[in-house]
């Protein structure tokens, strides 16, 4: 298992535009790319926009199969983000728990410069709609505080808040 951050260096990312835009075409193919954005398509010019945007922090995560869970962090603030999750199928129901979680530490390990931690709090909005996916978070070790109505997923409303800290997670 093997996390790569996609990551710029010298005008190069560390996975070439082919790669990611295969992976675009794998959630596509599972209807993935409806379910993690939610609230409009995306083609894949543009998952390559939002995912080289300096407002998303993105890893995969690799097995000797190929890709099986992208992950990003956004909506950055003193000491917390928001976290995005997209395991692909042949991860469910086996290892799935355990990618979101190593997600999690890889986060968690972030350092500024002085040492000190980035992130203290990781915040995450689901569609309420979307139960597994919120059971999903759940057992990856977010608390959730509860459903804000109102919210537009789509054609559906509600947003399952939910959180966890470097101190309450026990990955």
């Amino acid at each position: 298992m093997n996390i790569i951050p996609y990551v710029e260096s010298d005008g190069a990312y560390s996975l070439p535009d082919h790669v990611m835009r295969s992976v675009f075409k794998i959630m596509v193919h599972y209807g993935l790319d409806k379910v993690v954005f939610y609230t409009g398509g995306m083609d894949e010019d543009g998952f390559l926009r939002f995912i080289k945007s300096k407002q998303n922090v993105v890893h995969t995560i690799w097995e000797e199969d190929g890709i099986s869970m992208i992950a990003w962090l956004n909506g950055f603030g003193v000491n917390h983000a928001f976290a995005h999750f997209c395991c692909f199928p042949k991860t469910w129901g086996k290892n799935s728990v355990v990618l979101g979680r190593k997600s999690l530490d890889y986060w968690f390990g972030f350092k500024k410069d002085d040492g000190q931690p980035v992130l203290d709090v990781v915040l995450g909005f689901t569609p309420a709609y979307n139960k597994k996916a919120v059971s999903y978070i759940q057992r990856v070790g977010m608390t959730i505080m509860g459903t804000i109505p109102g919210i537009r997923c789509g054609a559906e409303t509600g947003m399952v808040f939910s959180y966890t800290t470097r101190e309450g997670y026990n990955g």
